[in-house]
């Protein structure tokens, strides 16, 4: 299991703002409120969420900021971003031991984790 892996799957396990904190810094980004508010709520997130669900949940932060922090994080591998039809985008954190597919629903856009059983 890579550091990183294993970083993320011990978030995931222990969302609390210290490992929020730990993750941060195990890849070489600041601390900053919108960052940690935009880990804790992905680490808690059941399904992959859209910008404007992660704003709703952060209750005051700036679209614009919250896009950036996306970025940063798409970037630094720390979070997968998730395109569907062209007009859906969802954000997920990265679990590399946790492979699974999404289904979406063409009219709502409602994004559901699906597992697959793939023999080996």
């Amino acid at each position: 299991m890579s550091l990183r892996t294993s970083t993320i799957y011990f978030m995931k396990k222990n969302s609390t703002e210290q490992s929020h904190i730990f993750l941060l810094q195990t890849y070489s980004l600041k601390k900053t409120s919108t960052r940690l508010k935009v880990l804790s709520i992905l680490s808690n997130a059941e399904i992959p969420l859209s910008v404007e669900k992660i704003q709703t949940q952060s209750r005051s932060e700036n679209l614009a900021t919250l896009y950036r922090t996306l970025e940063l994080f798409e970037k630094v591998g720390l979070i997968n971003k998730v395109q569907l039809f062209g007009r859906h985008t969802f954000y997920e954190l990265i679990d590399e031991d946790h492979h699974h597919h999404h289904l979406s629903c063409k009219k709502c856009g409602i994004l559901e984790d699906i597992e697959i059983d793939t023999p080996y």
